[in-house]
């Protein structure tokens, strides 16, 4: 098995500035995680914040019925619920569809909610992030449909975008039940996290090949120039080890694809993100948003839902929105009111909305799935102009409501507006472009609801999560053994 020497790794990316190349030290020393001891059964009694969790590790299995051997497969995602960005509602909306197919499905992800270290979930209790309705009975044979969830303790860097797992007695143990287990497959959800490195370290040891998906189509950012460099040579030498390691790489979308040449990987295929577009719209609440934020019904109102963080473009939106309140309203076909917008979300930016002083821009906060489609469903455009997505979930949603888009050329753009009768991709985050789109818009809100119209028929029939299963089996199928 191969070990990481951080020291030498870290050696090599030393800058002029001392203080983040000391948090980077911190990140790469727990690369050494990668010394884990395989124990077979294992019951622990584990302390921590005053709590006692009796972790109860049973005997791996494999499901086989009707003539036909069904899978055990293991997902690391270094985020997961209660966090439920998009990469997070990926991982439980995949996981509930194999479930759903009989298969086992275990999730490891690190305890960033404080939840504790495991739970076993019926899905016939839970509904999907997409708001798919739980199993409708039991899967084939009278199996139970579950999902396994394993959270490592962890400390969180980067206001919590950043889980680093803390190696003690109970991250130990979880490691040892997973050794124990018997899986056919394992996914690793982005290449960048140090739990990835430990998910990809895992599947080696077990003989598997693991198969890494990237969901982004450019660097991570933090809005300050030297940070985002730090963060990028970051980056660039986690790649570079992963690709030592004889892995598959998949993109989330085309974009992705592209991105990963930049590191020299070509990927071997895309395993997509997806949505229940019939499912998710119909769990919408019946809450008012015009009514909430008292918005004329002559105005056009404009929807943005996601992390309030600098590569959402937040900035870029307010700037668009003052422009747009500077314009006066006015249309091509004359006044129509001056164009509104609904922020749902929360993050780091939050503050920026609130002060932003604009009579046209609205802070929800973080809304529940049930709130987000409703505002997506009375919104007559969704704005996303994002910096950078693998294939963003809220584009999704937003075309599973009916809702035409104005998003940056970024991941996923191409798959849900696949051309100009489906919604409006800009050539790059520019405030001004966003705003003489949106004013022409308002002055045509008839077409806007044929775009709609149109978009939530193109997600519903290409994007499924049923096809995403089918593209990650299919990968599993074609993986080659690991050169040990």
């Amino acid at each position: 098995m191969a070990i990481i020497d951080s020291s030498s790794l870290y050696a090599g990316m030393m800058t002029s500035v001392d203080i983040p190349n000391a948090i980077l030290f911190l990140i790469f020393r727990k690369a050494q995680y990668y010394m884990i001891r395989q124990n077979v059964d294992v019951r622990v009694y584990h302390m921590q914040k005053r709590r006692s969790v009796h972790l109860f590790i049973r005997e791996s299995f494999q499901f086989t019925g009707n003539g036909v051997s069904l899978s055990a497969f293991c997902i690391f995602s270094a985020l997961y619920a209660p966090s439920m960005g998009g990469v997070e509602r990926f991982t439980q909306s995949l996981a509930m569809e194999l479930a759903h197919r009989g298969h086992r499905v275990v999730i490891v992800t690190n305890d960033t909610g404080d939840l504790g270290p495991h739970e076993l979930i019926d899905v016939r209790g839970v509904a999907a992030a997409d708001g798919r309705e739980a199993l409708d009975g039991a899967p084939p044979d009278g199996r139970t449909g579950h999902i396994e969830v394993f959270r490592f303790p962890c400390m969180s860097l980067l206001g919590g975008r950043y889980p680093v797992p803390i190696k003690n007695a109970c991250f130990r143990s979880i490691v040892s039940a997973l050794d124990s287990m018997a899986f056919d497959g394992v996914l690793v959800n982005t290449r960048f996290y140090i739990h990835s490195l430990l998910g990809t370290a895992f599947a080696r040891r077990r003989g598997l090949r693991p198969i890494v998906l990237d969901h982004g189509s450019a660097y991570l950012t933090l809005g300050s120039s030297f940070a985002d460099a730090v963060i990028a040579r970051y980056e660039d030498a986690v790649t570079a080890l992963l690709k030592r390691q004889g892995v598959d790489f998949y993109g989330i979308s085309r974009k992705s694809c592209d991105w990963l040449r930049h590191f020299g990987i070509e990927a071997r295929g895309i395993i997509s993100n997806s949505i229940d577009a019939d499912a998710y719209r119909a769990q919408a609440s019946s809450r008012d948003f015009r009514s909430d934020f008292a918005i004329p019904r002559e105005s056009m109102m404009a929807a943005f839902t996601g992390r309030l963080i600098p590569e959402k473009g937040i900035f870029v939106l307010l700037e668009a929105f003052k422009l747009l309140q500077d314009y006066a309203g006015v249309s091509k076909d004359g006044d129509d009111g001056i164009p509104h917008l609904v922020v749902a979300g929360d993050g780091p930016l939050r503050s920026e909305v609130e002060g932003c002083g604009l009579d046209n821009v609205h802070l929800a906060g973080r809304l529940d799935s049930g709130d987000i489609a409703a505002l997506l469903l009375q919104s007559d455009v969704f704005c996303l102009p994002t910096r950078s997505e693998g294939f963003s979930t809220s584009l999704l949603e937003a075309s599973a409501c009916g809702t035409p888009s104005v998003v940056t050329d970024v991941g996923g753009a191409f798959e849900v507006i696949p051309d100009e009768s489906c919604g409006h991709i800009l050539r790059k985050a520019d405030a001004a472009e966003l705003a003489e789109t949106l004013r022409g818009m308002s002055g045509a809100r008839s077409e806007l609801a044929l775009m709609g119209e149109r978009t939530y028929a193109h997600v519903r029939v290409s994007c499924s999560w049923a096809s995403t299963a089918d593209q990650l089996l299919a990968a599993f199928r074609a993986c080659e053994p690991p050169v040990l």
